[in-house]
Parts: C-alpha cells; sequence; structure tokens
C-alpha cells in the first residue's frame, strides 16, 4: 500500500526540538534530565506520525533513538 512507501526521503523533516514535535511537558523535562535536548532524525519521522494515531513502521541503525521516537508519544 501507498502508506508504507517512506516519505521520509521525499520532503525535509520538520521539528527541530521535542517542543516542536508535539510532546507533552513532562515527556520533555524527563528527556532533558537524561541529557536528550535534540530529535533524532528517527524521532522527527515517527513522533508527529504517532502522536497522530499513524501506525508507524521504522527501520534505523542501533544508538539512534528508535526506543524513544515509539516510547515517548505514548
Amino acid at each position: 500500500p501507498k502508506e508504507l512507501i517512506n516519505s521520509v526521503e521525499q520532503k525535509p523533516l520538520k521539528g527541530n526540538t521535542f517542543v516542536e514535535l508535539g510532546l507533552d511537558t513532562w515527556v520533555i523535562e524527563v528527556l532533558r534530565s537524561v541529557f536528550l535536548s535534540q530529535p533524532t532524525a528517527v524521532q522527527k519521522s515517527c513522533i508527529p506520525k504517532i502522536l497522530d494515531q499513524k501506525s508507524v513502521v521504522a527501520a534505523s541503525p542501533t544508538g539512534t533513538g528508535k526506543t524513544i521516537a515509539f516510547a515517548a508519544p505514548i
């Protein structure tokens, strides 16, 4: 299906901060407490979609922030 096509390669990622990605303030404070202040590419791609209740499948190398990309919006 067309929904499965990776659109990240087609357009620039938006959201240079976790605030811009739309995360709750308490989540942002927790991320800052563990020295995470800027979202990675996989987080920029996934977090807005998850917040919009879209299904997301992502592949990214180890250490790029996939766990936070999926857990932070919950």
